[in-house]
C-alpha cells in the first residue's frame, strides 16, 4: 500500500513538473536533461494521453509545445493517425452524401481543427511516408492485373480494356495504343475484332488460338 501511495505521489509531482514547464511555453531539446530516467517514463505517459484525449485546437496547441522533444516513431505515429482519420472521414463522407466533403466538414467529422486538416491535405504528398505507402500499393500493381489479365482471357471485354489501358499508362503511353483499338462493347488487335458475345461462341481450340493472339499483344505491350 505504502509503495502504491508513493508511486502515485511521485507520478503527481513528476506531472506538476511537467505542466509548469508547458506553462512557460515550448518545450526545448534541453528541458529533457531537467528529467531523470523514472521522471522521464512518466512524461511519455503523460504526453501519451494528451495526444490521444485532446480535440482540435487544444490539441494543436500542445503538440506545437512538445514538436521539439517529441521522438521520431511518435511523430510517425501521429501522422498515419491523422491521415487514417482524415481518409476515413472523405471516405464516409461521401458515402453518406454523395459528395467530396469540405476541409471544415472533415475537421468536424475527425474532431480536428481545420487548420492540421488543410496543413495535412497540402503537405502530405510530398511527405516521405505516404510516398512509401504508395509504393505499397504500386508493388501489388503485378497481382492486381494477373487477375485482370485471367478475366480478359476469359472473355471479359472489360477487363480486357482495362488491363490494355493500365499496361499503357504504366509504359507512359495513352489509350490510343497502335496495336489495340479500344471500343464500347469490343476491343480490336490489329484487325481482328473481338465481343462479348463471340467469344461466347468459339469452340475450345478457337478459345485457345484467340488465348495465344492475346498473350503475344500483352508481350508487345510489355517489351
Amino acid at each position: 500500500m505504502k509503495d502504491k501511495l508513493q508511486k502515485q505521489s511521485f507520478k503527481s509531482k513528476t506531472e506538476e513538473k511537467i505542466k509548469g514547464l508547458l506553462s512557460k511555453g515550448k518545450f526545448k531539446e534541453g528541458d529533457l536533461k531537467l528529467f531523470d530516467d523514472e521522471e522521464m517514463t512518466v512524461l511519455g505517459e503523460y504526453f501519451t494521453k494528451k495526444l490521444n484525449e485532446l480535440k482540435g485546437t487544444e490539441f494543436d496547441d500542445f503538440y506545437d509545445k512538445i514538436e521539439a522533444i517529441t521522438p521520431k516513431d511518435t511523430k510517425t505515429q501521429l501522422w498515419y493517425k491523422i491521415h487514417n482519420s482524415i481518409t476515413w472521414a472523405i471516405s464516409t463522407f461521401i458515402h453518406d452524401n454523395g459528395r467530396m466533403p469540405s476541409p471544415f466538414e472533415i475537421a468536424n467529422k475527425t474532431e480536428m481543427s481545420s487548420y492540421l486538416v488543410n496543413q495535412h491535405m497540402k503537405e502530405y504528398s510530398k511527405d516521405s511516408k505516404y510516398i512509401n505507402s504508395k509504393e505499397q500499393f504500386e508493388f501489388m500493381t503485378s497481382k492486381v492485373l494477373a487477375k485482370v489479365f485471367k478475366f480478359a482471357v476469359d472473355g471479359d471485354m472489360r477487363a480486357a480494356k482495362l488491363y490494355f489501358e493500365v499496361v499503357g499508362n504504366l509504359k507512359g503511353e495513352n489509350s490510343n495504343n497502335p496495336v489495340i483499338n479500344n471500343q464500347n462493347n469490343y476491343i480490336q488487335i490489329n484487325q481482328l475484332k473481338l465481343s462479348q458475345e463471340a467469344i461466347e461462341q468459339l469452340a475450345p481450340e478457337q478459345l485457345k488460338e484467340v488465348e495465344r493472339l492475346f498473350q503475344q499483344v500483352v508481350l508487345k505491350v510489355k517489351d
